[in-house]
């Protein structure tokens, strides 16, 4: 795998009681991580990661997240390690895509649901917007349904912008000036 295009940050480790959190670019052989973190995503958070009811991953999104590591489509992956653990478990993946030639990517989120507040989506989130700003993206947009309070309250802690979708009621925009 290339990554001459990213501008490197390339791996962040954190010890904390319960484990050890790695975040990293995900690759192609991180397949397997990518579907068990699916499978541990509860089908209203399914729901509120892609809009709609999705009982398995289809293969062209899967191999869209283990193909993003590059400076206009780029995913970190947040891999938890409990004490004496060498294999790990994926646990979140932040993603952003460049949208069109502009300096603005949309992103989005996901952290199993036996992972919430834990920091693993603000860690991904601040991690995600070092990799966007050093590859010169200057806004970062993500779309999150109006019933989802946990996100909405996830993003506005982390400064986002929210406002109303223009075209869709039930979906606010969030978005991060960096």
């Amino acid at each position: 795998m290339d990554h001459s295009d990213i501008n490197p940050i390339i791996e962040k480790e954190t010890i904390l009681p319960d484990g050890r959190y790695l975040q990293r670019l995900l690759m192609e052989e991180d397949r397997a991580y990518v579907l068990d973190l699916f499978d541990h995503l509860s089908a209203k958070s399914r729901y509120y990661r892609y809009a709609q009811q999705l009982k398995t991953l289809p293969e062209s999104l899967l191999q869209r997240i283990i193909s993003a590591h590059h400076r206009d489509d780029l995913a970190i992956g947040s891999f938890f390690y409990a004490k004496n653990d060498l294999q790990g478990s994926l646990v979140g993946i932040a993603r952003y895509v460049q949208e069109g030639e502009s300096h603005c990517a949309e992103f989005s989120l996901s952290v199993r649901d036996d992972f919430h507040h834990r920091g693993i989506g603000s860690s991904l989130m601040k991690n995600l917007f070092e990799y966007a700003k050093s590859n010169g993206f200057t806004e970062l947009h993500g779309y999150v349904l109006a019933d989802n309070h946990e996100m909405l309250s996830l993003m506005a802690h982390l400064g986002a912008t929210i406002s109303s979708h223009p075209e869709d009621f039930s979906s606010r925009i969030t978005t991060f000036h960096l």
